[in-house]
């Protein structure tokens, strides 16, 4: 038979998992929030004839992500 948790065991594992997903969810805003920024900042600052189209972010599959700035250049120049 299997042995059931105690309320301290089942405590134990998900304080841990409820902690580092909050630290995640405030990390992921803090990271959207300062590209953003990054992106408004980039639309004033592109070279003539270029500007930013977006930001893709992408997740990899292997725990990594891939985060770009989409530029593009303006057909009119």
């Amino acid at each position: 038979m299997k042995k059931m948790k105690t309320d301290k065991e089942v405590r134990n594992e998900v304080e841990p998992i409820q902690a580092v997903g909050t630290y995640t969810e405030a990390w992921s805003s803090r990271v959207i929030n300062t590209l953003l920024a990054e992106f408004q900042n980039g639309q004033s600052s592109m070279p003539v004839g270029f500007k930013m189209k977006g930001i893709n972010m992408q997740d990899k599959g292997d725990g990594s992500l891939l985060v770009g700035f989409v530029i593009v250049k303006e057909e009119n120049s």
